[in-house]
């Protein structure tokens, strides 16, 4: 795993930074000056989401959502 600092420029990058992070291959995590880093809970609004994106983007996904469930729930453990 690598950690990066992003400076974002437009916020049509933070809609594909949370595509990426819906799928598993990032994570965002908020860097309190500390030197640690914890999760970042942001509320998903409704109106952001589009069934027909999350079908463009999942198209070529081969796993079931029960799998991806116990999967992380398994990493939880």
């Amino acid at each position: 795993m690598r950690t990066v600092t992003l400076d974002i420029l437009n916020d049509e990058a933070v809609k594909l930074l949370k595509n990426l992070e819906a799928l598993h291959l990032i994570r965002f995590r908020r860097n309190k000056g500390t030197g640690t880093s914890e999760p970042i809970v942001d509320n998903v609004s409704l109106s952001d989401f589009s069934f027909a994106k999350s079908r463009e983007i999942l198209k070529d996904y081969k796993g079931s959502l029960s799998d991806t469930v116990l999967e992380e729930r398994r990493d939880e453990l």
